[in-house]
């Protein structure tokens, strides 16, 4: 091979390249959810303890993804609510949930479903909040083939809906896959 003709190809490699989103291109995305007054907390009494079920109901906020900004986030849950050893003030009441969330945008297309679950934790200021981790299920329309993983923060299941002014975070790890720029 002539040294021009690799200087060609490595050249065209370079342009390409900047228009393809790489395989291994992981997006730190964060997304804000404003959650709606809508949600629905279901609790049972077992022994001491109480098993919650129900769905919470927000918008999405995203400077980072375009693809989350103002979309609609639908989210099903099942855990436990108990007395627990958590804070230094004492015994507190925990909770341990699990569930999915589908975000999806307004053409109902584009729907990206995650896997979640969260344990109560203390904020800085002493105030509780459930903490946990989340994964990327599968996607539809642009969010086809992504795969990736993430943190979620959300208020305590049961004060969700007099809780409305802090919101739920999404901090997501996505990979799209590789595919040309738009």
């Amino acid at each position: 091979m002539t040294m021009y003709l690799r200087i060609i190809i490595i050249f065209l490699m370079l342009v390409f390249s900047s228009y393809l989103k790489g395989e291994n291109e992981i997006l730190k995305v964060k997304i804000d959810v404003k959650l709606n007054k809508s949600n629905v907390i279901n609790t049972k009494s077992v022994g001491e303890d109480e098993i919650l079920s129900g769905a919470f109901y927000g918008q999405t906020e995203s400077i980072e993804d375009k693809n989350f900004a103002n979309a609609n986030l639908e989210c099903d849950f099942i855990g436990r609510s108990y007395q627990g050893r958590g804070f230094s003030c004492g015994f507190a009441v925990i909770e341990d949930l699990k569930g999915f969330c589908y975000i999806k945008n307004n053409n109902d297309e584009d729907i990206l479903i995650v896997e979640w679950n969260c344990n109560t934790t203390a904020g800085i200021n002493g105030d509780a909040y459930c903490a946990g981790k989340l994964n990327i299920i599968q996607g539809f329309g642009v969010f086809a083939g992504v795969n990736g993983f993430g943190e979620i923060n959300m208020p305590i299941a049961k004060t969700i809906n007099s809780n409305i002014s802090n919101p739920l975070n999404i901090n997501l790890n996505i990979k799209y896959p590789m595919s040309l720029n738009k």
